[in-house]
């Protein structure tokens, strides 16, 4: 499932998006026509433009259906989006990035979520599984003990490992 990486509004400030597994960074900036974007990438390290695309990356106008290529002769090579229009982005034969229109803006949708953005959401549904199970011994009168603390340890375990099947169980 993506995240929303960013929005962009026109006319609005650049957004940067970063991809956990790959060496460059994208950028988009609006440009001085209305509803016109460039999109072009920066080198990781040292944090500088790419004077060609990335080898890898391909952008697809999904509104007409049509590749969208980078502009010919522009140094550094860059890619034109035009709002309304729906962008998505490849990189080796995997979607990276959708840019979705809505009124008068793009948002940003990142398909290869950063390992924070992964922790943060597995933290987050641990606490919300600790905090199920909590309120099910309590309300079935269940007096919190390092006897029943075995009993959380193993619900949330069904949790992490994705069996919904054994943490109903734990809290049915």
């Amino acid at each position: 499932m993506p995240t929303i990486a960013a929005t962009l509004s026109f006319p609005g400030p650049d957004k940067v998006i970063d991809f956990d597994d790959a060496t460059f960074l994208m950028k988009i900036e609006t440009l001085p026509q209305p509803n016109h974007a460039r999109v072009f990438f920066l080198d990781d390290d040292p944090l500088e433009e790419c004077e060609k695309v990335p080898k890898g990356i391909i952008c697809n106008d999904i509104t007409n259906n049509i590749s969208n290529p980078p502009m010919p002769g522009t140094q550094p090579e860059y890619f034109v989006v035009n709002l309304p229009n729906k962008y998505e982005f490849l990189y080796d034969g995997k979607k990276i990035c959708t840019l979705v229109p809505e009124m008068k803006r793009y948002t940003i949708h990142n398909h290869n979520k950063t390992e924070n953005v992964k922790k943060y959401e597995k933290h987050k549904r641990l606490n919300k599984a600790a905090e199920t199970l909590l309120r099910e011994m309590k309300r079935k009168n269940r007096q919190i003990t390092l006897d029943n603390l075995e009993f959380l340890a193993q619900g949330l375990y069904a949790f992490q490992s994705k069996s919904q099947a054994n943490f109903c169980d734990y809290i049915a």
